[in-house]
């Protein structure tokens, strides 16, 4: 019996689900139709592991529908619900996992490709540096071909 249903991700479908996530509030639509290829949306049907302990899966999960349990090392539980803030962004990121997570049964969950997500990052840091050298009184001056002088 399968633990999960794994479906790719239509533009139309991912772009709705991705309009409720923080995460995604600086992304524009033509960025979320790059990712869809990469997206899959997953509904479990029986309680199922997401990340092992010291894990080194290469996807990031959004919570969408239920609750998932971290368990760090220590032993310490935490839940996170979907109606959370901290469900709009993905679950137990840093890699390798500092967490056992495990998704109930009936959760719904957007699983994304991370180096899809760390290249949008990537973009997006160059992109604020370049508008922050320009917001403080930067002004690009075209350089002076030699042989001329300038003036």
């Amino acid at each position: 019996m399968p633990t999960s249903s794994a479906v790719p991700m239509q533009v139309g479908t991912l772009l709705r689900l991705v309009r409720g996530l923080p995460y995604f509030q600086d992304w524009s639509v033509d960025e979320i139709k790059a990712i869809a290829p990469f997206c899959i949306h997953i509904v479990t049907v029986v309680p199922t592991r997401l990340f092992q302990l010291q894990g080194l899966e290469p996807f990031s999960y959004f919570l969408l529908k239920g609750q998932v349990e971290l368990e760090s090392a220590a032993g310490e539980v935490r839940l996170i619900r979907a109606d959370e803030l901290d469900a709009g962004f993905p679950i137990a990121r840093a890699r390798p996992s500092q967490y056992n997570v495990m998704a109930s049964s009936g959760v719904e969950l957007l699983r994304i490709e991370t180096s899809k997500l760390r290249s949008h990052q990537a973009r997006s840091v160059l992109a604020r540096l370049s508008g922050s050298a320009a917001g403080n009184g930067f002004v690009a001056e075209p350089v002076a071909e030699s042989g001329e002088e300038s003036v």
